[in-house]
Parts: C-alpha cells; sequence; structure tokens
C-alpha cells in the first residue's frame, strides 16, 4: 500500500515538474520503478523480511538525483538550459560533420541593470527567455 502511495506522489512529482520546465530529458523512471518492484518481489520470495523500505529509498533517491541532474542543465533565473547543457549535447553532436548554433544578444541589456538595477534586468532575462520559449519549436 505504502509503495502505491509513494509511486503516486512520485508520478504527481514528475508530471507538476513537466508542467513547470517542459518535457523532462533526464528522468529515467525505470530508475524509481526498477528497485521498488525488485523490493516487492523479494519480499514476496522472503517472507517476514521487510525490503520494501529500502526500495523505496533508493526509488526515491534515484527520482531526487535525477532531478538533481535535470537541474543542474537549467539556469535557475529564466529556466533555459545553460552552458553545461551545451557541451553535453555538443559531445553527442560531434560525430555529425555540420552543427550550427544561433548566439543572441540583448541589446542595451547593460544600461537596463546600470540605469533600473539588477532586479529590472532580471525581469528582462526573464523576457526574453519567455519569448525564445514561446517562438521555438526546440525549447518546448
Amino acid at each position: 500500500m505504502i509503495d502505491t502511495l509513494y509511486l503516486l506522489f512520485s508520478i504527481y512529482t514528475l508530471s507538476n515538474y513537466q508542467k513547470k520546465y517542459g518535457k523532462v530529458r533526464f528522468f529515467p523512471i525505470y530508475l524509481m520503478i526498477g528497485p521498488i518492484a525488485l523490493g516487492c518481489a523479494l519480499q514476496l520470495i522472503f517472507f517476514g523480511v521487510s525490503l520494501i523500505w529500502v526500495s523505496l529509498a533508493v526509488g526515491m533517491t534515484s527520482i531526487y538525483m535525477s532531478i538533481q541532474n535535470e537541474f543542474s542543465y537549467l539556469d535557475a533565473l529564466t529556466g533555459l538550459y545553460n552552458r553545461a547543457y551545451l557541451f553535453y549535447k555538443a559531445e553527442s553532436f560531434s560525430k555529425h560533420k555540420e552543427i550550427g548554433g544561433i548566439m543572441i544578444d540583448v541589446d542595451y541589456f547593460k544600461s537596463i541593470n546600470d540605469t533600473y538595477g539588477h532586479s529590472a534586468g532580471d525581469n528582462a532575462l526573464i523576457d526574453v527567455a519567455k519569448i525564445l520559449t514561446k517562438t521555438s519549436r526546440i525549447m518546448h
């Protein structure tokens, strides 16, 4: 019963994460379900030995580590992918001969920070990120 509740909670957490940040790219769901299923099976075989709590702990830890891995590739302010993600993807693309990219510069950004402060600059970056996300098929 408890393992089912944890499984439902993890699905709820994953769906909330997907709503907030879009498609989850690094979350292997089998890392969470695998230990729980194995713990349930072993507990049925070895009656009297409580393995479900250990398997739940391993499953929840793998969820946490996977979400932390996902966050390590996202900019905390804008929610866009950062330089670490660029290097991660560049490794996988290095097998291809032709690669293209786009570099974007926000005009007069320094003057926004200098005139209105860093909070206004942060809001400008957030607005730029929203525009990029809404107009790009790749970032969804």
